[in-house]
């Protein structure tokens, strides 16, 4: 007879598997209430097993997530996990700032899908030797004043090109009844637009005529505009990076982007190698580095992967300060005034804006208070190489993600609630407030933004009257993925007199 064997004391393979799991949960809770200590936070269950329902929540939810998250803070962080990592949200202005420029602690993260989206080739992710070089490349000749001016023809044209077609009818983002804006349904009415879309056409016309206008044609700008879009929106998608989901497909426009930018790198060296005199930004850049070698190659690749981030920067974040100015000078009819007057006096005598933009100190002063006040950025993730205290009481322990809110860094600012352009909280060199970064990762366009801001407010008051139709939307703030009024629906009509 066979021996009949007891096997009652041998578990299941699901039932280890059970063991197992449940054997993780007690470890993934220990592991995130041993590096939370004392700092306030979310509870381990509140952020879901392993931090899954947080990533969720954020990404369907980013306000009522980032304000909550705010709830938490105590002494300038809290704490909270996400998808497996701890992770700690950073308000305190000198904390954000050390972590900005502390490259040998922490660096720079940019977001969950940023290594797919940019590229681990990146600026963004150089050896610190290799970026400070690159750097100094941009500011010389890219950012420099001769490329500004530049730039400048361009900027003017674009702004007044499509604030007129908004002003008498002829752009397509008029009137436009109920829509989708890519947040929420809106409604157009007759005459009006919503600025957050309109404004994002316009800042991608003007950017693109001034960092590669002479080698494309009009039906690549369309192309162009569309897949940085689509490239856009891959951050506020979950990180999947399938070829059916929306983060796959804002890769795949990422690729098409990067084959049409190294085309006209190409070009532009071979362009600017037989004598020609730079028109854009890709010339600019192509010029300062056969001019100015620094010991390494800078490639077509390269140059392409860069060119994109100031494409994507120009659609994303200089579109948002372009919408808060409209925002903040539709609310002060008082600042409109002042700036009629300086451009009405600054322009005797001369033929175009371009012969006296520079010489405007208000309206200069008028771009750096909107940027300070209202910066575009909400935050910027990094990733702490090693366990580090930023603070009494506050420990980044190694492989946190660690973000430093410039929004809330900027409000914790004395005069962060007063807007008094060139008054005594004002910043043109961003030096308090972190809204283009801080250290070896501050933006290098950031004089490229400004100017952009400071043009339209040039154009839009002195050709223009404009106002808005405030609904229960208009005071709140969204994330698409930088900062934007929730809904704009403006009118804008040409004034009867040009100053």
């Amino acid at each position: 007879m066979a021996e009949i064997v007891d096997s009652g004391d041998q578990l299941s393979v699901s039932q280890w598997l059970l063991i197992l799991f449940v054997a993780l949960v007690v470890f993934d809770v220990a592991k995130y209430t041993y590096n939370k200590g004392s700092l306030n936070g979310s509870s381990y269950f509140r952020s879901g097993l392993f931090g899954t329902y947080a990533i969720v929540d954020m990404i369907l939810h980013p306000v009522p997530f980032w304000s909550r998250q705010l709830s938490y803070n105590r002494n300038g962080a809290s704490t909270n996990a996400m998808m497996g990592t701890f992770m700690m949200y950073v308000t305190n202005s000198s904390m954000c700032k050390r972590i900005f420029k502390d490259v040998d602690n922490f660096i720079l993260y940019a977001h969950p899908n940023a290594h797919w989206l940019f590229g681990k080739e990146n600026l963004i992710y150089m050896d610190p030797g290799i970026h400070k070089s690159f750097k100094f490349l941009l500011f010389a000749g890219v950012y420099g004043k001769e490329a500004l001016s530049t730039y400048l023809g361009y900027q003017i044209a674009k702004c007044r090109q499509h604030l007129r077609a908004l002003a008498v009818g002829e752009s397509a983002e008029v009137g436009r009844g109920r829509i989708h804006d890519g947040i929420g349904w809106t409604n157009i009415e007759a005459g009006e637009f919503e600025a957050r879309l309109a404004f994002r056409l316009m800042n991608a016309d003007a950017s693109q005529e001034s960092f590669v206008g002479p080698y494309i044609d009009a039906a690549t700008k369309v192309k162009l505009t569309d897949d940085i879009l689509t490239f856009t929106l891959g951050f506020l998608c979950f990180p999947c990076p399938l070829p059916f989901t929306g983060l796959g497909k804002a890769i795949a426009a990422r690729n098409r982007i990067i084959a049409i930018l190294e085309d006209i790198a190409k070009k532009s060296k071979e362009f600017v190698v037989a004598g020609g005199q730079p028109r854009c930004v890709m010339d600019y850049w192509a010029k300062e580095i056969s001019e100015n070698p620094r010991g390494f190659e800078v490639s077509d690749h390269d140059m392409a992967a860069t060119v994109l981030d100031f494409l994507f920067a120009s659609q994303d974040a200089t579109t948002s300060a372009v919408v808060w100015a409209l925002d903040i000078l539709t609310d002060r009819p008082e600042e409109v005034s002042k700036l009629r007057d300086e451009l009405k006096e600054k322009g005797k005598g001369k033929d175009s804006l371009e012969d006296y933009f520079y010489d405007c100190e208000y309206l200069l002063q008028t771009a750096y208070e909107v940027l300070r006040y209202r910066p575009p950025v909400p935050m910027v993730p990094h990733i702490a190489k090693k366990t580090v205290q930023i603070s009494e009481g506050v420990v980044c322990p190694k492989g946190a993600m660690v973000i430093p809110s410039i929004r809330s860094a900027a409000d914790n600012e004395e005069g962060s609630d007063v807007y008094s352009p060139g008054g005594a909280y004002s910043d043109p060199n961003f030096s308090r407030v972190l809204t283009f970064g801080a250290g070896q990762h501050m933006c290098p366009g950031r004089k490229y933004a400004h100017q952009v801001v400071a043009v339209f407010i040039a154009v839009l008051v002195t050709e223009y009257d404009f106002s808005r139709r405030l609904t229960q939307k208009s005071r709140n703030t969204v994330f698409y993925p930088t900062l934007f009024p929730e809904d704009n629906l403006y009118k804008v009509h040409e004034r009867a007199a040009i100053l």
